[in-house]
């Protein structure tokens, strides 16, 4: 009697060990999908759908990932609208628009700023040199610095510099006056500076 009780204790022992495996295996498999799916939403597929049958508290997790991926996937869309609204503004400019990053790096400019400063985007950002014969100046005719560029001193004074005048002289002869204005940009309520326009 004692052999037969040993021996059905160790089998429900080993029933019981598989199910937990069994239920161990199914709850990790479907972490598992929920956690491929947040890093393809993290890479950019908003719209990563993941199942959501079910009762438990996965599902519910897997509801509320469906939800969040949704209301991610509707709110990029708004943002991609709005950048592309706000580039084409910027291109209809007969304005310049330059925008420089937090370190004056040029990240983005409009193709009035290329007509009329003479340079290609290359040039403008450093990739390669200006044109023999092209100078910017002040008007006393000292040559303008890197650190005396609008968006330079903006971003170094933290402060929006106005109607700062330059002589650019192009390589076939012609002169022009520039007149610049630049505005340091940060995130509303921070002082980190992100970049000047």
């Amino acid at each position: 009697a004692l052999a037969r009780l040993v021996a059905v204790i160790v089998a429900l022992l080993a029933v019981w060990v598989i199910t937990q495996v069994l239920i161990a295996s199914r709850i990790t498999r479907r972490l598992v999908v929920l956690r491929d799916a947040a890093q393809a939403v993290a890479q950019g597929q908003w719209q990563t759908q993941v199942d959501t049958a079910g009762t438990d508290e996965i599902a519910d997790v897997a509801k509320a990932f469906s939800l969040m991926g949704a209301a991610i996937a509707l709110r990029m869309e708004a943002v991609l609208e709005a950048q592309s609204r706000l580039q084409r503004v910027v291109e209809s400019l007969s304005e310049g628009v330059l925008f420089h990053d937090a370190a004056g790096n040029l990240l983005e400019c409009n193709d009035a700023a290329t007509q009329l400063l003479g340079l290609d985007r290359t040039q403008m950002q450093r990739q390669s040199a200006p044109p023999a014969g092209w100078k910017m100046v002040h008007p006393n005719g000292a040559e303008v610095t890197r650190d005396d560029l609008p968006n330079h001193r903006a971003l170094a004074q933290r402060a929006m510099v106005v109607r700062q005048i330059m002589k650019l002289a192009l390589p076939d002869g012609t002169e022009r006056w520039l007149s610049a204005n630049a505005t340091p940009l940060s995130q509303p309520g921070q002082d980190a500076l992100y970049g000047a326009v």
